[in-house]
């Protein structure tokens, strides 16, 4: 190593207390203040069939009543730090408020029409649980059930998992590229520092947009398991519905990423909404699943213009799933009419679930970082998580 070679100087950054503060304040404003007045309306007007219609105002009430409230109130740091992207008091509170207004929505949509799983409304207890939390309780059979010691320590094991992969990742995003450090100059952290730009190559941007794909699942992930543990003592050590399912690791296809895989507490109150309505009316398939699609773009839509208005255009999250949902549907034509039974079984019990999903989310990269994890980059997601996780930075 020559003289003139400047060794990197590394950085370990603590959680801020701070910002835990301010996450859990708002957390607790949301289900607390709001969502148990909420839960024990809907709870004694969805017993009563004449009344449950009801509900169908006061969803879009909560729902639009949240985004006016950080566009519109005098809360003037919100709106005056929110262009910065940089402050968690700018990103976490209408990401968290945003994800209460469409979960809140979403169930007062189901109680108005008899749509939730049969026993969430035996008792007081089972309804608060299933209504206020994410993800919402197993029923099998009217019935919920306590996780073993095993499981419980799967949940453990789980969150650690995932804290350590979000605080890896968070380190290569947060370590600025420069021409002073041998580290900075590797071609991993270009690659992760590199964001999406007409000038870079479209193979640079589909390596962005993979490891900001295991970056989004890896904090959502993360997110639900740290739920499920914190509604363990509330609910007396309840079973609740899995959050993610190795989508990024273990699919096979985009049915299966979208169907059984991603985000599936957010997946069963679609097909509640949309995909089993439209096909009890009657409605094909992939009518069906363009419909639930629909939905999903336009929850997304509701989502971004309320966390991420600052970056977001209007539009791009609707066409971007109604783009998913018809890609799955021409996938699942193709393999079925045209690629010979042989090979399908070939590719089904010999060639590894991780190759294939590795093919599928370089493949889908590029649309992703585009149209659905750039808003979320430019409106301060990384530099939030930059407060509330511990990792290192490099210069």
């Amino acid at each position: 190593m020559s003289d003139d070679t400047i060794a990197p100087s590394c950085t370990l950054h603590v959680p801020r207390l701070d910002a835990w503060i301010v996450v859990l304040t708002s957390h607790g404003f949301f289900c607390v203040v709001m969502g148990i007045p909420f839960a024990i309306w809907t709870y004694h007007v969805g017993r009563r069939k004449t009344y449950r219609l009801w509900c169908i105002p006061v969803a879009f009430l909560v729902a639009f009543s949240i985004p006016w409230y950080f566009h519109y109130s005098s809360w003037n740091y919100y709106r005056s730090s929110a262009s910065e992207g940089s402050s968690t008091q700018s990103w976490m509170p209408p990401f968290l408020g945003s994800t209460f207004g469409f979960i809140t929505a979403f169930k007062l949509w189901n109680v108005a029409f008899s749509q939730y799983p049969e026993g969430a409304d035996a008792t007081m207890d089972t309804f608060m649980n299933w209504f206020l939390l994410v993800p919402e309780p197993e029923f099998t059979k009217g019935k919920t059930r306590n996780l073993s010691p095993a499981e419980i320590r799967g949940h453990v094991l789980n969150a650690l998992r995932q804290l350590g992969l979000l605080c890896v990742i968070l380190s290569f995003l947060r370590t600025p590229p420069t021409a002073e450090s041998s580290l900075g100059a590797t071609f991993l952290i270009r690659v992760l520092q590199s964001f999406p730009s007409n000038r870079g190559s479209l193979w640079d941007e589909a390596l962005n947009g993979w490891i900001h794909l295991w970056w989004l699942s890896t904090w959502v992930t993360l997110l639900l398991e740290i739920s499920i543990l914190i509604s363990l003592p509330l609910t007396g050590c309840k079973a609740m519905m899995p959050g993610f399912r190795n989508p990024l690791t273990e699919s096979r296809s985009f049915q299966e990423v979208w169907g059984t895989r991603w985000n599936l507490p957010v997946q069963v109150l679609l097909q509640r909404i949309a995909y089993v309505p439209l096909r009890r009316q009657g409605f094909s398939k992939p009518t069906a699943v363009m419909g639930t699609f629909l939905l999903s773009g336009l929850m997304h839509e509701y989502n971004f213009w309320t966390h991420n208005f600052v970056a977001y255009k209007p539009g791009i999250a609707t066409i971007f799933f109604v783009a998913m949902g018809a890609v799955m549907l021409v996938e699942h034509s193709v393999w079925i009419a045209v690629v010979p039974a042989r090979i399908r079984s070939f590719v089904q019990n010999y060639v590894p679930s991780a190759l294939t999903a590795f093919g599928l989310t370089l493949i889908s990269a590029i649309p992703v970082e585009r149209y659905f994890i750039k808003s979320w980059l430019d409106a301060g997601m990384v530099e939030t998580a930059a407060l509330l996780f511990p990792h290192i930075t490099c210069e």
